[in-house]
């Protein structure tokens, strides 16, 4: 997949969520990411902020994966219960309205 294809798939769903007054969008199922960042692998979910940035959240085993079929995102490695760990992400964001795709 080309990156400029993901890039234009990304900036249409930051402006999704911006219409729908959503703050970030969760997206766990591996169609879904695939679709949206190029991401290959399995055991992931992505982060999108209305702002448009992408945070990709797997594990050690598909770092390299990752960095090579998502350019477009920041690879972040879970550490410690992987729910809580996207969790505290939004959080982060001060995220407070969230759609899962």
């Amino acid at each position: 997949m080309k990156k400029n294809e993901t890039g234009d798939r990304l900036k249409a769903l930051a402006r999704q969520l911006r219409t729908a007054k959503l703050d970030a969008a969760v997206l766990d199922r591996r169609d879904d990411y695939y679709y949206y960042t190029g991401y290959t692998g399995s055991d992931a979910v992505a982060v999108v902020a209305k702002s448009g940035k992408v945070w990709l959240i797997t594990d050690m085993r598909y770092r390299e994966e990752a960095e090579k079929t998502a350019p477009g995102c920041e690879v972040v490695m879970w550490k410690r219960g992987f729910g809580s760990f996207v969790g505290g992400m939004l959080k982060k964001l001060r995220a407070r309205r969230i759609g899962f795709i």
